[in-house]
């Protein structure tokens, strides 16, 4: 008797019943389930009705370990799988963020649950503001602004956050005066609801500051505040130089990408082997996309030494010491592949 799971496909739509469409989606499916070893016994059609598919899905969990359903599912208000599948599971609905976008229902299969409904977007961070003061506990009690004279020490922004929860990829960018000058993507890293999330920039030049925050790709913080003048006199991140480091990670059996693999840069103080997902000892971070490509938000120094870790669920993890890139190296694009394990 085989070990491997058994998986029922419905595909949902009465105009495959009518024969005006053929239903080209379960078929690309069930290849790609054989080919992984999953069997398909059934492959079921039922039409838009909430009823009969609720019935159909209900059906399939008898017979089947993985139900899959396509044709009937989109980001459209009439969409009956979703009240189908709570319908025959006994489940309620629940809110998984929508993003509208042009007054349209955006959803993707890579949307990470955050935040709660809001209007046209969710709402995760919240009470953004800025301070200022000699020390972090200091800037905690001191008055929000939006305006600092020049020569402040260090110039802090402060949010609040609800429903992220640990190990959601989030990116922080700052700008200065519409400049990028940092950018990294970080796994958070605290609890799923809190206060007082503390970011600062030391020594800030006169500018016009801005800190966003992005949760799968869409801003969801933009806050700004001026320093001095609020223009910065030259470019001074006209000269900023380094190596573009990027690439792809394979299964090293199917030579697949693996989408969500996080690669870390550790910081010089630190070696591959003292690494324990602390902030301080994060130099950079990069996620894979879904066919496994990445690529870090900024240049990395040449002539410095790096140490990196690799991480994967599923996997087995890779770490190493020692690698830099040389001043003729502007571009590095490597290929990894990693063992499950």
């Amino acid at each position: 008797m085989s070990d491997n799971p058994n998986a029922e496909i419905i595909a949902i739509g009465t105009e495959i019943l009518l024969g005006e469409i053929t239903d080209t989606n379960s078929v690309f499916m069930a290849r790609q389930l054989r080919d992984i070893g999953v069997n398909v016994f059934f492959m079921t059609t039922v039409g838009d009705n909430l009823q009969r598919i609720a019935d159909a899905i209900d059906l399939a969990l008898e017979r089947a370990e993985i139900v899959i359903t396509c044709g009937g599912l989109g980001p459209t208000v009439d969409d009956m799988t979703r009240q189908a599948v709570a319908q025959a599971t006994d489940r309620p609905l629940e809110f998984h963020q929508p993003l509208y976008v042009q007054g349209a229902l955006s959803a993707t299969s890579d949307f990470v649950v955050a935040g709660l409904p809001a209007g046209p977007l969710p709402q995760i961070f919240t009470k953004a503001r800025y301070s200022s003061g000699p020390t972090a506990f200091a800037a905690l009690d001191a008055p929000a602004m939006t305006s600092f004279p020049d020569s402040i020490p260090t110039l802090y922004a402060l949010f609040d956050w609800q429903r992220i929860a640990p190990g959601t990829p989030w990116t922080v960018r700052w700008l200065v005066d519409g400049q990028a000058f940092f950018e990294a993507t970080y796994p958070w890293v605290t609890v799923e609801t809190g206060a007082n999330f503390l970011m600062s920039v030391d020594a800030p030049p006169d500018g016009s500051y801005e800190l966003q925050a992005l949760v799968n790709n869409l801003q969801v913080l933009e806050m700004t505040a001026t320093v001095g003048i609020g223009q910065l006199p030259i470019d001074r991140f006209a000269e900023i130089e380094g190596a573009v480091f990027g690439g792809r990670v394979l299964d090293a059996a199917t030579q697949l990408g693996i989408p969500s693999v996080t690669i870390i840069l550790i910081s010089e103080d630190y070696s591959a082997s003292d690494f324990e997902w602390k902030q301080e000892q994060v130099s950079a971070l990069a996620t894979t996309d879904r066919n496994g490509d990445f690529q870090f938000d900024r240049p990395l120094s040449f002539d410095t030494p790096y140490s990196v870790v690799i991480e994967a669920e599923g996997y087995l993890p890779l770490a190493a010491d020692g690698f830099e890139f040389g001043s003729d190296e502007r571009i590095a694009d490597i290929q990894i592949e990693l063992v499950r394990g």
